[in-house]
This record gives structure tokens, C-alpha cells and sequence, in this order.
């Protein structure tokens, strides 16, 4: 990419499945998704709500999958799949057993 101007890698605290790779050119500006480091989210999600590992990778892959089934644009899955995930605990967090 020799016409490119600066690429910097564009992190948010909330989401950082989201991590993107923004590469400016002069007439342009490339965003190039990274690929999502499911292990690190299933972890932090699992300390979040003091849930098993385990759990939260199992959850995490059922709700990925139906997300997938459907899904033409496939781009925001992780996105709404960790959304949904901490969603469910959050409920079953305030349902009583």
C-alpha cells in the first residue's frame, strides 16, 4: 500500500470485538475487520457476571450459531452475539431460581 497516508487500529472499551484496522489513503479510507478473539471475550464476560467459562462459551456459541443461520451480512455477529449473551445472564442473573 504505498499510497497509503497513516493505518492505525481503532479499539473501544465496550466492544472489543469491534477492533478494526483503518488504513487512510488519499481518495479513500479502507476498514478491515480483525478477527475476533472469542477466547478473551468469553472470559471477561465469564468475570462479569461470576459465571463458569465453561457457560459462557457454550451460551456464546448456540447464540453465534442461530445469529449465523440467518444472517446475510455477517459482519456485526459478534457484536450482537456477546450483546445477547450478557443479556440472558443479566436476566437469569435477576430471576430468582
Amino acid at each position: 500500500m504505498r499510497d497509503a497516508v497513516a493505518g492505525l487500529i481503532v479499539r473501544t472499551e465496550d466492544q472489543p470485538s469491534m477492533d478494526v484496522f483503518i488504513t487512510m489513503r488519499k481518495d479513500q479510507v479502507a476498514v478491515q475487520p480483525q478477527p475476533v478473539k472469542w477466547e478473551g471475550l468469553i472470559q471477561g464476560i465469564a468475570e462479569e457476571f461470576s459465571c463458569p467459562f465453561s457457560t459462557v462459551e457454550q451460551i456464546l456459541g448456540s447464540e453465534r450459531h442461530q445469529l449465523e443461520q440467518g444472517a446475510r451480512i455477517k459482519d456485526f455477529i459478534p457484536v450482537l452475539a456477546v450483546k445477547q449473551v450478557r443479556d440472558l445472564l443479566r436476566t437469569s442473573r435477576q430471576t430468582p431460581a
